[in-house]
């Protein structure tokens, strides 16, 4: 895990991604992100297309399929 930063949330509730996060995890303008919280006092903030990979990867290693019902 690497902190990269402490930032400030802004007039309209909006966080800056420090440019050091942004570019070790590629991202760009108008890239999704999604922002999870795994307990009620902290929150993830991750690539929606990491997390949809990471999901795939999960999903093929419990057997499960899009074809599946």
């Amino acid at each position: 895990m690497k902190l990269y930063w402490i930032t400030k949330l802004g007039p309209k509730w909006q966080v800056v991604i420090p440019q050091e996060a942004r570019e070790d995890l590629g991202l760009s303008f108008w890239d999704r992100v999604v922002i999870f919280s795994p307990s009620d006092k902290w929150i993830v903030i991750a690539p929606a297309e990491e997390i949809k990979k990471q999901l795939k990867h999960f999903s093929g290693l419990f057997g499960l399929t899009d074809d599946e019902d």
